[in-house]
């Protein structure tokens, strides 16, 4: 079922201040889509160009690119061409993989593919609820009252490095990196597993905490800023870029919106 995005945008123009997201581009859907290997339905085509991957407005419709991804090749690897993957919901003994059809002539149900602890398939159930449903409903049900304000919503990422401390600390000098203070062990009295943590100053603004492991080869910080943050003074876009021009090998998870509030 279409969804009219336009009157959407119209009736929560008053909420700005506690709704929040960050629309992709044209150009974005389309390397997606060749990375992919698939053209995207419409009504998550538009969903992700109006409200990108990164937004509160509709929580249970949090899409998450990377695992989007995952998920996608494990459709694909069980021969379940049909599906497209929204989100995965983590149980006890299996996970819950949300999909919907990927034919747009098809209803926009909200297919539940249970997968158990050892990979396999064990249920397909179509459920009564639907992508543009879940929308409309969220829309409508939005309690300005209840809801954290932009201004204290925060992103996290933390970074886990792969390399010497030598060279991570060399790659990071663009971003006027000094310790502050000594290692010291992660864990008291006893540290069984042999981390060690220290403080750090980035960017003659910021203090972090970097752990590294028993081997001195794997080293995880985070970084936190508001999620107001204009992209071109973003130290964590920062961080990244300079990760990748001296070619560290990095992981980061994101945590796109926190409320602190």
């Amino acid at each position: 079922m279409e969804i009219d995005y336009d009157l959407i945008l119209k009736d929560i123009r008053h909420l700005k201040d506690v709704v929040y997201y960050e629309p992709l581009e044209e150009e974005e859907i389309i390397k997606i889509e060749k990375e992919w290997s698939l053209e995207l339905r419409p009504i998550v085509r538009e969903f992700l160009l109006q409200f990108g991957f990164t937004q509160d407005i509709v929580k249970k419709l949090k899409l998450d690119k990377e695992e989007i991804e995952e998920d996608l090749a494990f459709l694909r690897e069980n021969e379940l061409f049909e599906f497209f993957p929204i989100k995965t919901k983590i149980k006890k003994d299996s996970d819950i993989i949300w999909a919907i059809k990927s034919n747009q002539n098809l209803r926009d149900s909200i297919y539940e593919i249970e997968v158990d602890s050892y990979d396999n398939v064990k249920s397909i159930i179509e459920k009564k609820k639907s992508f543009s449903g879940i929308i409309r409903k969220s829309v409508k049900n939005i309690n300005i009252e209840s809801r954290c304000k932009n201004v204290d919503k925060i992103r996290l990422v933390e970074f886990k490095v792969s390399s010497s401390k030598s060279k991570l600390l060399e790659s990071l000098a663009g971003t006027q990196i000094k310790q502050i203070t000594d290692w010291s062990n992660k864990y008291y009295p006893v540290n069984h597993f042999g981390g060690q943590i220290a403080r750090f100053e980035m960017f003659e603004s910021i203090n972090i905490e970097i752990q590294k492991d028993e081997s001195e080869l794997q080293y995880t910080f985070e970084i936190e800023e508001p999620i107001l943050t204009q992209k071109n003074d973003s130290l964590i876009d920062e961080t990244i870029r300079i990760l990748r021009i001296n070619n560290i090998e990095f992981e980061k998870i994101t945590c796109d919106i926190i409320e602190v509030q």
